[in-house]
């Protein structure tokens, strides 16, 4: 029996393209016990608009090619958002029965393989494998739909702008259908700022559709009046075709000890990028001394660097963020926490919010993920 292999499929994400073999998904679902003892059919659905392709349903046939009768022993497919249909168990020679496969489109940036196995009693080939696979293009997005400013000072000191947007309006486009379209009326709640920049990423690909980012900004304006606590905030956006996007926007004001600045963007990287360093200040606002009892990285790809055991109105950190150790599926934003709890007396937690863009990101097999 020799190795089942296929031809290497792309997936696209974030402007690169990440090869990963179809057999590597096919084994890993149904184990390496197929060989060349089975049959074949694909249906390639194309590029489908989350917003107006619900699903995708096709009928293939399963015949029986044999002299004998042909028992069907079992099915079973690679996604629960998949769903199929198939009628008949037993077949005579010559006879078919269709095999209907549906399944709902991913309201994402995604290239999909949902796969079905059909197992019969045909000792030369038990196997019968259907396939449906599609690329999904999502609705208009912020990326990340959902962003933490971490703990601000009611009334910071002045720190340098990040060099990266803090979110994207991602949009996505047929090029046969429309046209490269314009957002308007960007409306914000009353608690920050925000700014779409005027210059756009486009980028289009081979297969038809186009992906068009502008960048975002936020800006919480400083007051002393603020009353200390948690906020969120909405960001929301029109686009042409009675389409809109939303994120959220969260916070919490403090009266003493904050990260400086309040989170890190990273940026976009990629998995064999070197660490990339950022250095942030733990320091209260009256002066006084205190003491960091702990610090927690949250994530194997981040480390924190300068940690001191004595007390002191400021601690100057390096954090450190390591796209290698990155391990299995991720997605094209990751996201997490550097956590910092102190001794002022009293026990206080301090979170600093992290960001980072991932250029490659993994092919979705269509298998849950985790």
């Amino acid at each position: 029996m020799h190795k089942f292999t296929r031809g290497m499929r792309s997936y696209l994400l974030f402007g690169a393209i990440a090869t990963v073999s179809a057999v590597t998904t096919l084994l890993a679902f149904f184990g390496d016990t197929i060989g060349d003892r089975y049959f074949d059919q694909q249906y390639d659905a194309g590029v489908l608009m989350a917003a107006t392709t619900p699903f995708v349903e096709h009928t293939f046939d399963l015949k029986n090619t044999t002299r004998s009768k042909l028992h069907i022993i079992s099915e079973s497919h690679s996604c629960t958002c998949a769903a199929v249909s198939l009628q008949k168990t037993i077949l005579n020679p010559g006879q078919f029965v269709p095999l209907t496969m549906r399944t709902t489109i991913a309201n994402d940036f995604a290239e999909r393989e949902i796969v079905c196995r059909v197992v019969t009693d045909d000792p030369a080939h038990p196997s019968h494998i259907f396939r449906i696979n599609y690329i999904s293009l999502p609705e208009p997005r912020f990326v990340p739909h959902s962003i933490d400013l971490g703990n601000l000072r009611k009334k910071a000191p002045a720190t340098a702008s990040q060099p990266f947007p803090e979110m994207w309006l991602e949009i996505f486009t047929l090029i046969s259908e429309d046209p490269t379209p314009t957002p308007s009326n960007l409306k914000c709640s009353v608690d920050f700022f925000a700014e779409l920049g005027s210059q756009p990423e486009v980028r289009t690909f081979p297969q038809g559709f186009r992906r068009i980012r502008y960048p975002v900004s936020l800006r919480i304006p400083d007051s002393e009046s603020r009353v200390a606590g948690s906020y969120t905030g909405s960001l929301a956006v029109d686009l042409p075709g009675n389409r809109s996007a939303r994120a959220t926007v969260s916070w919490d004001f403090i009266d003493a000890i904050s990260f400086l600045p309040s989170r890190l963007n990273f940026g976009l990287v990629d998995r064999d990028d070197e660490p990339r360093e950022r250095s942030v200040a733990l320091s209260s606002s009256d002066g006084k001394p205190f003491r960091i009892v702990s610090l927690d990285a949250g994530d194997q790809c981040m480390s924190i660097e300068g940690i001191a055991s004595e007390s002191a109105s400021a601690h100057n950190l390096t954090i450190v963020f390591n796209p290698a150790m990155r391990d299995g599926p991720h997605r094209s934003v990751e996201f997490g926490y550097v956590r910092a709890r102190i001794k002022t007396p009293e026990i206080v937690d301090i979170r600093l919010p992290w960001t980072a863009f991932f250029s490659h990101s993994n092919r979705d097999s269509g298998t849950d993920r985790k």
